[in-house]
């Protein structure tokens, strides 16, 4: 997940997260993500027992600029059991691209490749977008 590689300063991407989010905060992407991505980047931090790194990486994704937390409500439930049904992933995954769909993003991008059938959104591996030309 880009948020996590980029929080956690990840040496194989944090030069393709860093282009990503200044892009997103200066304007020139708009980003989504369901309130789920936010249970993700603070699991390790509150599994170390460390309330303040969790507390830091909370107020950033809640505050950071154009990126939207979408919650999660009943139409994207209804959403992620179509997409469940259809390709059989796992609940989280389709709850995120649900969330996704209601936004109508143009993209999804993840580094789970189990997730390339998906046909809407298009969706984008970082492992693709961040690898050398």
């Amino acid at each position: 997940m880009c948020f996590i590689y980029h929080l956690e300063a990840n040496p194989e991407y944090v030069a393709f997260t860093d282009a990503l989010f200044s892009r997103i905060e200066g304007g020139g992407l708009r980003a989504t993500t369901s309130v789920l991505s936010l249970t993700e980047v603070l699991v390790r931090p509150l599994a170390l027992g460390d309330t303040a790194a969790a507390a830091d990486y909370r107020y950033w994704m809640e505050n950071f600029p154009n990126l939207s937390l979408a919650d999660v409500d009943v139409d994207t439930v209804v959403e992620a059991a179509g997409l469940r049904a259809r390709y059989g992933l796992r609940l989280p995954d389709t709850l995120q691209l649900a969330s996704c769909l209601e936004a109508d993003v143009d993209a999804f991008i993840t580094n789970d490749k189990s997730l390339l059938r998906v046909e809407r959104p298009r969706v984008l591996l970082i492992s693709d977008l961040a690898a050398p030309d």
